[in-house]
């Protein structure tokens, strides 16, 4: 038996066609995801036609939850009009409704059903969250969250790491990412997972990704614009392959959150200048884009 397994798209079309690419090659009995197809990039709609054509199975990711309440709250809330969450409400009006609907129907926990007296799950976060690491970015294996009696395999995304840590005759893995690389290299990852010789095996596999065409797609669908000023640290994600984003929120703004249009600039700004990298944002943005910012 082979399975594959990927997740974290975050709307890389070209990371998912190198992804379904190389897993031909593989010829698994099935192919799993572990959630967050779309949000921030452009390729939603194109992704989820990928999937709905090799019948991958899904799980629901933080990024399907964020879309989902997006459309379906009765009332007004911060996933509608947050400066915070600029790149999902630019995601969550160009993706078709139908998807939307699609979205609520996924699990939150799958289990990969095999003959070999062998419980596999797959989760996007934990088995319990998918908010949560079960291994975090810096590798640490959150236990203290997980019950090991609920599997002898469990299989997460969100980290965007890869990560292989067994633990109490459990093997915890983080599948790493398969659209955004925060490894300081253009590597994408997805999972084969295989029964040979009475034992499972697991291998990473690395694929590279070419970030320019992703970019480019940035700036003709003027998503670097109408997601600002977080793009721009989304942006910076892709051009050094490092995480920004999430580092911003844990480390620069844990408890209180700008207001305004110009207290979230400074904000982004202040954080990539602290990173070295306000320069170089900056005459991308004037030179793409025309802006011209302080």
């Amino acid at each position: 038996m082979k399975v594959a397994v990927f997740g974290d798209i975050h709307g890389n079309i070209y990371g998912l066609n190198a992804i379904i690419e190389d897993i031909k090659e593989e010829k698994p009995d099935s192919i799993y995801c572990t959630g967050d197809l779309f949000i921030p990039f452009p390729g939603a709609n194109k992704v989820w036609d990928l999937i709905i054509d090799f019948n991958i199975k899904c799980v629901r990711g933080n990024g399907e939850d964020r879309l989902i309440e997006f459309f379906k709250r009765e009332h007004q809330n911060d996933i509608n009009t947050s400066i915070q969450y600029r790149p999902t409400q630019f995601i969550a009006k160009k993706l078709d409704s139908k998807i939307v609907n699609s979205l609520e129907k996924l699990p939150l926990i799958l289990e990969i059903k095999n003959s070999y007296d062998t419980k596999i799950m797959i989760c996007h976060g934990t088995p319990y969250s998918n908010q949560e690491f079960l291994i975090d970015p810096e590798g640490r294996l959150l236990i203290q969250t997980i019950d090991q009696s609920i599997a002898d395999i469990i299989i997460a995304g969100h980290s965007h790491i890869p990560y292989q840590i067994e633990y109490n005759n459990v093997q915890f893995i983080s599948v790493g990412s398969g659209g955004l690389s925060l490894i300081g290299k253009p590597i994408i990852y997805y999972l084969i997972l295989e029964y040979n010789d009475n034992n499972w095996e697991f291998s990473q596999k690395a694929l590279f990704c070419d970030y320019n065409l992703l970019i480019k797609d940035l700036i003709e669908t003027n998503f670097l614009y109408e997601g600002s000023p977080i793009s721009w640290l989304m942006l910076d994600e892709l051009l050094c392959f490092q995480n920004r984003v999430y580092k911003f929120f844990l480390d620069f703004y844990p408890k209180v959150l700008p207001n305004s249009e110009s207290e979230w600039e400074r904000a982004c700004i202040q954080y990539l200048k602290m990173k070295g990298r306000w320069k170089e944002i900056k005459e991308f943005l004037s030179k793409h884009l025309g802006l011209k910012i302080g």
